[in-house]
């Protein structure tokens, strides 16, 4: 069976951004497809973390969907993300 996502994601996220961990507690950040929860930075930047679905069917069809949902909530100009400590970042087009 597998373990509840705030049990395999609690440190990961302490260590990424301590506000996460109790997003995911709380039910408001879940890890299925397409979901997103916002953090506001101070200076107007955000912080968004996205679901991609099952750890069993991760996939790179599913880190593209992440991605595009945190696209579309059109937030900057680009959409930088982590996977296993390594930072990825793409312009998004305009329009």
């Amino acid at each position: 069976m597998p373990r509840p996502l705030n049990e395999l994601l609690s440190g990961a996220l302490t260590d990424l951004d301590p506000r996460l961990a109790p997003l995911v507690e709380s039910g408001e950040l879940k890890g299925s497809s397409g979901a997103t929860a916002v953090l506001h930075e101070d200076g107007g930047g955000h912080l968004v973390a996205a679901g991609a679905g099952r750890q069993d069917e991760l996939d790179t069809d599913s880190i593209r969907d992440a991605a595009a949902a945190v696209a579309r909530l059109r937030l900057g100009p680009a959409v930088a993300w982590r996977l296993d400590g390594n930072r990825c970042q793409r312009e998004l087009p305009n329009g």
